[in-house]
């Protein structure tokens, strides 16, 4: 009898705790809080960067467990959402993160339980309504294989585009200098083209002024001869005009002395014949008188015209020696000016020959810059094949990375799932612990209500 009252007790107390958990939850999930609605985790070299989400501005404590190494954060007023748990993170610093939610009488709090690897310093704010947990571990994260085939893959694939880069920029330079000197060239047997036309024309210029040197020169000749003669002719002429000129004076002079002897003696031949006793013998004399005195005159008139003539024929050779010496002037002239153009036909060649070996000289030089053009072309490929090259073994560096990777994230993964099977065994085991706390408490307590009633009922 008393055996059935204290089981009846026992499993009254228990109905009893059971009913008052489930009303302190209820009353919890009823009440205001703050929701968590997500945990995100990114690493940054040896740092594990945690955000809690929570759907308002949070009140939150945190502090470190020892044995095992943890980090708890409380959020005030706490409640989960839909939050995944436990999560498995395997990074340096974090193995895993666990939430839970439990209540008393005053609160209700949402529990961050962040399991550590190592040792480390922790930084915690609010950011809005996230929780930013950042912890880095106090000893440098060594390079592991995937962190190694990764910076190798990488180092891979900047050499890779550094190559291409360098053997694009090789191919343009080397493109852009080969058509320069091409056009360069182009440009040099262009000029060495019109510079060949432009010689001939000077050649035959040099040739033509030549032939006209040669004509002047013998016109020069033959108009200084002429001048000579001329000049030996008004020289002639000069002393025959002076001759006809004092012939002329002479003549002028005879015939007025003729004249005037003819007017005496035809002034005493009318005196004589006036004389009216003039003998015949004396008008004989003075006819014969006046008569020579016309002669005379007549003769002196043919002296003076054939003196006058002798003067215009004197000037007119003067002319024509005074019109040879101006035409002799000016083919000497024409002479002299062709012998000037002559030499600048000739400096004009010379300057045509220097111009045509400039010409070769360029062309030469554009032939040779189109030459190292090529040759730079030529290295420009071969960098581009060892780029190719480098590329191949930065393919298979990458497969070989990516293996390493999928090793990794194999060899994480049973890590991560022995990790979460520890961890749900040591949640079993506190759980286990928590259950048998609980019946010893209620066992206790039904023992107390057992005896308290077993003291009643005598």
């Amino acid at each position: 009898m008393g055996r059935h009252a204290t089981g009846k007790a026992v499993r009254m107390a228990a109905l009893l705790l059971t009913t008052a958990i489930y009303d302190v939850r209820a009353a919890g999930a009823t009440a205001a809080g703050n929701t968590v609605s997500g945990i995100d985790v990114r690493e940054s070299g040896a740092a594990t960067e945690i955000v809690v989400h929570t759907q308002a501005t949070p009140t939150f404590t945190s502090y470190k467990i020892e044995k095992p190494l943890r980090l708890a954060v409380d959020v005030a007023h706490g409640r989960l959402g839909e939050v995944d748990s436990p999560i498995d993170v395997g990074t340096f610093a974090v193995s895993q993160i666990a939430a839970s939610e439990f209540s008393d009488a005053q609160r209700n709090v949402a529990r961050i339980l962040i399991a550590l690897r190592r040792e480390a310093g922790y930084e915690i704010r609010a950011r809005g309504h996230d929780i930013v947990v950042t912890i880095t571990p106090f000893e440098a994260k060594p390079e592991g294989p995937e962190e190694a085939a990764r910076r190798e893959a990488e180092a891979a694939r900047r050499g890779e585009a550094e190559a291409r880069a360098g053997a694009l920029l090789a191919q343009t330079r080397a493109a852009q200098a080969l058509a320069l000197a091409e056009a360069e060239a182009e440009k040099a047997q262009a000029a060495a083209r019109r510079t060949g036309a432009e010689i001939a024309a000077a050649r035959g210029e040099e040739a033509e002024a030549k032939r006209a040197l040669v004509l002047a020169l013998a016109s020069a000749e033959a108009a200084q001869a002429e001048a000579e003669r001329q000049k030996a002719r008004g020289t002639k002429a000069q002393v025959a005009l002076e001759r006809a000129q004092r012939d002329a004076d002479e003549a002028r002079a005879a015939r007025e002395q003729a004249a005037g002897a003819a007017h005496e003696m035809d002034r005493r031949a009318r005196e004589v014949i006036a004389r009216a006793g003039a003998t015949a013998a004396e008008r004989d004399e003075a006819q014969r008188a006046r008569l020579q005195a016309e002669a005379q005159l007549a003769r002196a008139e043919a002296a003076r015209v054939q003196a006058e003539k002798l003067l215009a024929q004197a000037r007119d050779e003067r002319g024509a020696a005074a019109k040879a010496r101006a035409e002799a002037d000016r083919e000497r002239a024409n002479a002299e000016k062709a012998r000037a153009e002559a030499d600048q036909a000739r400096a004009d060649a010379e300057v045509a020959r220097a111009e045509v070996r400039k010409a070769n000289f360029e062309t030469e030089k554009a032939r040779a810059e189109a030459d190292r053009s090529r040759a730079d072309a030529r290295r420009a490929n071969s960098a581009a094949e060892k780029a190719r090259v480098h590329e191949l073994v930065a393919v298979g560096a990458k497969g070989a990375a990516d293996k390493a990777r999928a090793e990794a994230d194999r060899a994480r993964g049973d890590a991560r799932r022995a990790h979460g099977e520890a961890e749900e065994a040591h949640a079993e085991a506190e759980v286990a612990k928590a259950g048998r706390a609980a019946q010893a408490l209620v066992a206790d307590k039904a023992r107390v209500e057992a005896d308290s009633a077993l003291a009643d009922a005598r």
